[in-house]
């Protein structure tokens, strides 16, 4: 029975003579990462070689995080870079390579010994990824920089830490630097019956609201104790943007005003018409549920998880 090989990951004799130049505060560039295919014969020391034994593509990075003596980052390999792999492969061993002057030398290889990891072809949009930590000791000051784009990884938990703390925020100003709130009186005199193009009904009314744009787009939540007003006169579910207004439709003119809340959005072209049929909480959390699974719930703002 032959000796099981387990994982080895070693610093290469080239990558040993290069690291200790930075010693002397030359830069370290990192210029590719490489997975392949190859096993290493028995009886190879692993600290010798220049190049993968059987090299199969290109893999990428997070960005290396210098700290002390070492520089630490993650080797990733995904099957959708570089146009997608076209046929999978047993990964087994990976490479770091670095810019030596002109030159460029193996200075980091790992081999996963008899635990290979098989990658599957990219079809049909799966996705397949490997991961790989890798710490290199050098020098107490370290200049990096690397000549291929490094990726950016986080974990789940981290995700939704940063939706919270910065991602929500942002949206929430931009919500706020985007819309217009106020509540409004649709006089009971203001109702016309010269009809707008597409109205929808026999009679509209012009309600003034001198910083609108035919370009923003209205959302109107009729007052509760004006709802049956509205209902009564056939008032319509479209309310329209005109520049200096916002026009509204009904079947025939009530008999008494009518109050509402308006919400503009700033929009930057298209229409400035809006249907005004609102899903309830129950159906934006069927919506949610379909998309992320019957356990999601919103995520807490994050003065809800202080």
């Amino acid at each position: 029975m032959s000796e099981e090989k387990p994982y080895g990951f070693t610093i290469t004799v080239q990558g040993r003579n290069f690291l200790a130049k930075q010693v002397a505060g030359e830069q370290l560039n990192i210029s590719r990462v490489m997975v392949g295919s190859g096993i290493a014969p028995e009886d190879t020391n692993l600290a010798y070689l220049t190049d993968l034994i059987q090299p199969v593509a290109q893999a990428t990075s997070t960005y290396p995080i210098a700290e002390k003596d070492t520089v630490s980052f993650i080797v990733e390999y995904r099957n959708d870079l570089n146009g997608g792999l076209k046929e999978g492969f047993w990964l087994r061993e990976f490479g770091v390579f670095a810019r030596d002057g002109e030159d460029e030398i193996l200075i980091y290889y790992a081999t996963l010994g008899d635990f290979p990891q098989f990658v599957i072809a990219y079809r049909d949009g799966v996705v397949d990824i490997r991961r790989y930590p890798v710490t290199l000791k050098i020098s107490d000051k370290i200049d990096i920089k690397l000549e291929y784009p490094a990726l950016a990884f986080v974990t789940e938990e981290r995700f939704w830490k940063l939706l919270k703390m910065e991602a929500v925020p942002y949206l929430e100003r931009i919500i706020k630097n985007s819309t217009i709130q106020r509540d409004i009186m649709i006089p009971a005199t203001a109702w016309t019956e010269e009809i707008a193009e597409g109205g929808g009904g026999g009679v509209c009314a012009n309600v003034g609201q001198k910083d609108v744009t035919d370009e923003m787009i209205p959302i109107v939540s009729i007052f509760r104790e004006c709802m049956s007003i509205a209902r009564n006169c056939g008032m319509s579910t479209t309310a329209e943007t005109v520049n200096g207004g916002v026009k509204f439709y009904a079947e025939e003119a009530p008999e008494q005003d009518i109050r509402a809340s308006l919400l503009l959005l700033r929009a930057s072209g298209g229409s400035g018409t809006y249907i005004n049929n609102m899903a309830s909480d129950e159906e934006v959390q069927e919506m949610l549920n379909e998309v992320f699974g019957s356990t999601t719930t919103t995520p807490e703002t994050p003065e809800e998880s202080a």
